[in-house]
């Protein structure tokens, strides 16, 4: 916007010189006056915006918040079919924590089905004997076998109610899961149309409405200098060509927002 105050400066000339010549009003001049002083306001408006930003930023990141910002952004001009970004949703951090809460309850799900199931054992040992019979003879080593049967200590009823638990937080781990996935992909189709959308629009503002609304400006400006225009007229097609210029600048940084949510969501290069 600081860029368009020497237009609004040459506008105030323009005036004051056809005033001084009789030529206009002096209403003509207070109105040029008054919207370059809008002007001016509306500068130091971003410029309290800008810092409000820059401290809400330091609350993360600390001093580096003062860094210096890029004067341009990003050329993220390209972006891949949805297809491709859906297939990358797999290894989004909030998905794999699902897969892994749904992993840990499934193994919580076979250690309640062993816990129903009899533990066997077989030991076989072998000692050997030091000493002597009473006969003189030395006493002999031997070999032991056994075998052990761990019945369940809990009930029946008690290990089919621990499955059963175990099976249904799993399962509901696994619909949550499900739900997840499917508000990531409703995210991801949506962020995709605004980014398409914003691109389209954007192409129309650089093949035409920022050549017409400057168009627009400068001729208005040529038929008041001539005396076949109001200066009213002027003032809208100056504002109005200032206000299609920020309005091209927003549609760039939403259009960067969007592909950064894009980036967060399908893994994009940055």
């Amino acid at each position: 916007m600081s860029e368009s105050r020497p237009l609004f400066d040459d506008l105030v000339t323009v005036t004051r010189s056809l005033y001084s010549v009789g030529r206009k009003s002096q209403q003509d001049v207070l109105r040029a006056e008054l919207e370059l002083s809008r002007l001016d306001d509306r500068l130091i408006d971003i410029e309290r915006q800008r810092s409000g930003a820059q401290a809400a930023l330091s609350e993360w990141v600390g001093n580096d918040a003062g860094r210096p910002v890029a004067r341009k952004l990003p050329k993220w001009d390209q972006l891949p079919l949805l297809e491709s970004l859906e297939r990358t949703l797999v290894d989004h951090p909030v998905l794999r924590a699902a897969d892994a809460r749904v992993e840990a309850l499934g193994a919580g799900v076979d250690v309640a089905k062993q816990r129903s199931k009899p533990a066997w054992a077989l030991n076989l040992g072998y000692s050997y004997r030091e000493g002597m019979l009473p006969s003189g003879e030395p006493r002999s080593d031997f070999i032991s076998l056994g075998v052990s049967v761990d019945l369940p200590f809990f009930s029946r009823k008690s290990v089919d109610s621990t499955l059963s638990a175990a099976l249904q937080e799993r399962s509901a781990a696994e619909l949550s899961r499900d739900q997840i996935l499917r508000a990531l992909q409703s995210q991801l189709a949506a962020e995709h149309a605004r980014w398409q959308e914003l691109t389209r629009r954007l192409a129309l503002y650089d093949k035409r409405i920022l050549r017409q609304a400057a168009d627009n400006a400068e001729a208005s400006m040529l038929a008041y200098q001539s005396d076949r225009g109001d200066f009213a007229e002027v003032m809208r097609a100056y504002i109005d060509d200032l206000n299609t210029r920020i309005d091209h600048i927003r549609l760039q940084v939403e259009r960067t927002q969007s592909y950064a949510v894009l980036a967060n969501l399908g893994g994009l290069p940055r």
